[in-house]
């Protein structure tokens, strides 16, 4: 697209604040996860930032590190924080983004247990579906969403405790995201599921190209 998905503007906003702000408003803390060097569009204060320690290994190490910042922050003992969002810069330009929440409370809590996941790149996002899905997490690792057929290993909650793993995958070379899912048992529910709290799945459309951005604005 020639720059950023992060940075591209939407109503005034870019991508990634107008995410944070969707995000921050249903989980308790908030972390951003970039890779070294890359540019992040303005953010407030509050937003912590951390960077893949692994460097280019996808999504994956993005969502590591944004798991592993809020497991530290949600440890006993440890001090509040501010609601946060992760960002993964990487798979065709996007960014990826997680929460902290209490897994099937569909609330803000502190401390957390799970993690909100989604890219930066789907705007229309409603909050209504962070809280559905947080919810529907349950007893279970993690949930992620099937829509028209694909599983979106990307948009979904997964348990901070699910870092060992993705740690232990990222070392044997592995950097699929479904072989995540599968490997840590995330439960995989249908798109329709969701239709009650967005009936027509807006939060699962994605920027990909100028024209993309373009149809959004003209649908607001």
């Amino acid at each position: 697209m020639g720059t950023s998905k992060a940075s591209l503007m939407l109503e005034g906003e870019t991508l990634l604040a107008r995410t944070v702000r969707i995000v921050g408003s249903a989980v308790s803390r908030v972390v951003v996860a970039s890779r070294v060097g890359r540019s992040l569009p303005e953010l407030p204060g509050d937003v912590e930032i951390v960077h893949d320690r692994r460097g280019h290994e996808g999504p994956l190490a993005g969502l590591a590190s944004g798991l592993g910042a809020l497991a530290l922050a949600c440890a006993p003992g440890a001090s509040p924080a501010p609601a946060s969002l992760l960002t993964k810069g990487g798979l065709q330009g996007g960014s990826y983004l997680a929460g902290g929440a209490e897994s099937g409370s569909g609330e803000l809590s502190a401390p957390c247990d799970a993690a909100f996941v989604v890219p930066c790149d789907h705007p229309r996002l409603k909050v209504e579906l962070v809280r559905r899905m947080i919810e529907l997490l349950k007893d279970e690792p993690g949930v992620v969403i099937e829509h028209e057929g694909i599983v979106q290993p990307l948009v979904g909650v997964y348990r901070l405790t699910t870092k060992k793993l993705l740690d232990e995958l990222l070392t044997s070379g592995e950097r699929r995201a479904h072989v995540f899912v599968e490997r840590c048992g995330a439960r995989v529910i249908s798109s329709e599921q969701l239709r009650n709290v967005d009936p027509q799945l807006e939060s699962l459309r994605n920027v990909n190209d100028p024209d993309d951005l373009r149809r959004l604005g003209d649908s607001a």
